[in-house]
């Protein structure tokens, strides 16, 4: 026991008045010790104790961590599995292309009367996306009673042809479709806007499987080239025909005017600008371009579909005397120089 002081006991709160207070002996004795004898039967409890305690709570915990997972498990058959208000009774189909709601319906392989929450939303997600034509898929669950489903299909860009494989353009049975992206598929619903797509042509290459990617040399710069046509200064008007993928390094580029366009592989944009140069010019020159071949940088060699009128030559080479009196050339002026390089090689 902490032994008693009396300095200790007076800082203790008392209402009696100090001066009734018994004075304190002097304390002779620095402890007190209490000696009691334990009962047996109490120790004997004290050390059983946790004997069985601890075992006890340890198995109700256990039940309990059992019993939620279980009661919650239970639960959410009954509430959802087992009610028979989450039955699928709308199957909604969207597209932004040519497939049919049909054709959906029957690939997503879902029909009324199906437990809405047993419907594997990922498996339903990727059937759809198996087909070919099918970019991307979205699929979600509307409580109660709904599933909705949205498909994006590909864009066709371009029809490959291959003369050995016997593979032709706008044939729905022998033909493919090309997206940006050079992925195969056939074409659903042979209109207007199919017909008048341009052609990329080659005569090496496997048989092609739906849904894989053209894997021949020369074919990603023939998409850039369709996709870029008409978006560089001078080439407005210039439409694809078809793209010859001839060899590894080099492609034929026809357009509808007649023009045959040769472009190297490693720069298909030096290319495009330096054509829009040419054609510039050309057509201030009224001379109608047959063939150009881009694919060197320099000394570019051209020719035209009819005689070039010399009256014209002449008319453009009168602002370059002028612009060499003044001293100061114009972006005209550089352009026409580069032509007459051109035309001259060199």
């Amino acid at each position: 026991m902490r032994k008693k002081t009396g300095k200790g006991n007076h800082r203790k709160f008392s209402i009696i008045p100090r001066s009734w207070r018994r004075k304190r002996l002097p304390d002779e004795t620095d402890w007190i010790v209490l000696e009691a004898e334990a009962s047996p039967g109490s120790s004997v409890r004290r050390s059983r104790r946790p004997a069985y305690v601890w075992p006890v709570r340890i198995a109700a915990v256990a039940a309990l961590g059992v019993s939620i997972p279980m009661g919650l498990n239970w639960a959410n058959e009954e509430i959802f599995y087992e009610n028979e208000e989450f039955v699928l009774r709308q199957l909604t189909v969207k597209t932004d292309g040519v497939l049919s709601q049909g054709k959906l319906r029957e690939v997503a392989n879902v029909s009324p009367g199906m437990n809405l929450m047993e419907i594997d939303l990922e498996q339903l997600k990727g059937r759809l996306e198996k087909l070919p034509i099918v970019e991307e898929a979205m699929v979600e669950r509307e409580m109660p009673d709904k599933i909705n489903v949205s498909v994006i299909e590909r864009k066709p860009v371009a029809w490959l042809s291959c003369p050995p494989l016997g593979i032709r353009p706008a044939d729905m049975e022998r033909g493919y479709l090309l997206d940006k992206e050079g992925v195969f598929f056939r074409c659903m619903n042979l209109t207007e806007t199919e017909q008048n797509l341009p052609v990329i042509e080659t005569y090496r290459m496997e048989d092609p499987k739906e849904g894989e990617i053209m894997d021949v040399d020369g074919t990603a710069c023939a998409l850039d080239l369709i996709a870029k046509q008409g978006k560089v200064p001078g080439t407005e008007d210039l439409m694809v025909h078809a793209v010859k993928l001839r060899n590894e390094w080099s492609l034929e580029c026809l357009y509808r005017g007649g023009m045959t366009v040769t472009f190297s592989l490693l720069n298909v944009d030096r290319g495009l600008e330096d054509l829009g140069i040419i054609v510039a010019q050309a057509d201030q020159m009224e001379a109608p371009l047959a063939t150009v071949n881009v694919a060197v940088s320099r000394n570019i060699p051209v020719t035209f579909s009819q005689p070039i009128d010399p009256s014209a030559v002449s008319a453009i080479a009168e602002p370059l005397r002028k612009a060499a009196e003044s001293g100061v050339e114009s972006f005209e002026v550089m352009q026409e120089k580069h032509l007459r390089s051109i035309l001259k090689s060199g």
